[in-house]
């Protein structure tokens, strides 16, 4: 199952390749007759197409370290490690959660502290197409970091280093995953508009011990 997945993200990588260098091609063919607004164009299409090989290539990478550790990320040389224990590693984690017909919104979790949010999951079953079929509110000090549906999410994954959302075939979940949340005072997630049962929401962060 590994190796269909990497397949898959090597066909994405190798297509993203063939853009850039099409658009490099013209690129190196500009004269006084070239149009300066395609001109911008091209260029902001390059880098969209190099911002999304680099997910990609990234995702092939934490791909191939997960299955050789067995399916586990160990934190080396982690956060704990590096501010001299003045951050303590937290989780929560929910399982079999699933939202009433009169009450489709719930607040997962609300940290009223500064730290660190290191990974939000939140998986559900492809086996129904009404799994996927929710959107996520994501807060950090009164600033909206994320709000979207999962659909919307799905669209923009090539595009963001630190959120991701895909179809899993190899392991038939849906999942939707976000990383690397700073934040001062509090931080809150909010799934709203929910038709899913999900196998399970997990969240790990990193809370801060007293001032560094």
């Amino acid at each position: 199952m590994l190796i269909i997945g990497v397949r898959e993200l090597e066909k994405k990588i190798t297509e993203k390749r063939t853009k850039i260098a099409s658009i490099k091609n013209r690129l190196l063919n500009v004269d006084k007759f070239t149009n300066i607004d395609e001109l911008l164009v091209e260029l902001i299409e390059q880098t969209e197409h190099s911002n999304e090989l680099l997910v990609l290539s990234n995702r092939i990478l934490f791909m191939m370290l997960k299955a050789q550790l067995g399916g586990e990320i160990p934190m080396i040389e982690g956060i704990e490690d590096i501010a001299g224990s003045r951050y303590r590693t937290r989780v929560i984690r929910v399982d079999n959660v699933k939202f009433s017909v009169l009450n489709r919104q719930e607040r997962i979790f609300t940290i009223k502290e500064a730290g660190v949010i290191s990974e939000i999951e939140l998986i559900s079953a492809n086996t129904d197409s009404d799994n996927k079929n929710y959107k996520v509110r994501l807060v950090a000090d009164d600033n909206i970091i994320y709000n979207d549906s999962w659909d919307d999410f799905e669209s923009r994954t090539n595009h963001e280093a630190d959120m991701t959302a895909f179809d899993d075939t190899n392991n038939n979940k849906y999942v939707l995953l976000f990383q690397d949340i700073v934040f001062d005072e509090s931080c809150y997630l909010e799934v709203y508009e929910s038709y899913a049962t999900f196998d399970y929401i997990n969240v790990k962060y990193h809370e801060k011990i007293g001032f560094l």
